[in-house]
């Protein structure tokens, strides 16, 4: 619909280096994310990483959150 704003699926890997997320709307159209893992702040790395990938649709990390119908969250950091 025009004038609707984009739906996000947002998927995100924090590992002990970097965090890595993955963006997708509707359409299918994808952006990517990196930073680095904080350790200890686990969401500073996060917000860092999908603020880069929110970048494709001119979009901050709360931007994308607050669109986002999905969130699937990974980690190898233990």
């Amino acid at each position: 619909m025009a004038g609707t704003p984009a739906r996000f699926r947002v998927s995100v890997d924090t590992g002990g280096t970097f965090t890595d997320v993955v963006v997708s709307d509707a359409a299918g159209r994808m952006a990517v994310g990196k930073a680095p893992t904080t350790a200890g702040r686990v969401y500073a790395g996060f917000a860092a990483a999908l603020a880069e990938a929110g970048r494709a649709w001119g979009l901050d990390a709360a931007g994308v959150l607050a669109r986002a119908v999905a969130l699937i969250y990974a980690t190898t950091h233990a």
